[in-house]
């Protein structure tokens, strides 16, 4: 048996890592009003995710998995997970969270994965090349890329044309479609900009 205990001041506690979890990831975390977990909108093509809000209000947006679209992809959705409520994403299944700008309180969740160690991580970004749907997070070499998993090209994310900051995330436009948003300045962005 082993056992952790939680820092109710922490922003992130990994308890998976505490409790010397083999099979399964437990990531307790608290969020200021306007705070997203992070990642932005992801998609883990081996592992499911399970999101318990211990309390406050979590609202996610989701995508089904790139494998259901007939060409690009559909309008996503958003969900609101209340105190005592949980919310599952299928393996594949694009998710992200935050607690809303509006909230009056920090959101305190428990996020689970099984398995838990994950290398397949896409986004909903199309590949520039072969118009696959969603390009992957690049796991080896020096510098972070995003890599198509169909035809095998790897692309270096490019800064903001905005505000040239490189803290691009993906999320939801308001009709629902990805873009990649900076976390900056808030600029959308059609497709993930790349460098070629």
């Amino acid at each position: 048996m082993e056992r952790a205990t939680v820092d109710p001041t922490d922003d992130r506690s990994d308890l998976g890592v505490d409790l010397g979890t083999t099979d399964v990831a437990v990531v307790r975390y608290r969020l200021a009003p306007g705070e997203g977990f992070p990642s932005g909108l992801h998609a883990h093509n081996d592992q499911e995710e399970a999101f318990v809000v211990l309390s406050g209000e979590a609202v996610f947006e989701h995508l089904p998995p790139a494998e259901s679209w007939d060409g690009a992809a559909p309008a996503g959705k958003e969900v609101t997970v209340a105190a005592s409520e949980a919310v599952r994403f299928a393996p594949g299944e694009f998710q992200t969270g935050r607690n809303p700008e509006r909230a009056d309180r920090d959101l305190v969740a428990l996020a689970l994965g099984a398995p838990r160690q994950t290398a397949d991580v896409r986004i909903p970004a199309a590949c520039p090349d072969c118009d696959a749907p969603a390009l992957g997070l690049g796991t080896g070499g020096d510098a972070f890329t995003l890599d198509c998993p169909d035809c095998e090209r790897s692309f270096e994310p490019a800064p903001c044309e905005a505000c040239g900051s490189h803290d691009l995330g993906m999320g939801l436009d308001d009709d629902g479609h990805p873009v990649s948003r900076c976390g900056d300045c808030g600029h959308e962005h059609e497709t993930a900009p790349l460098v070629d």
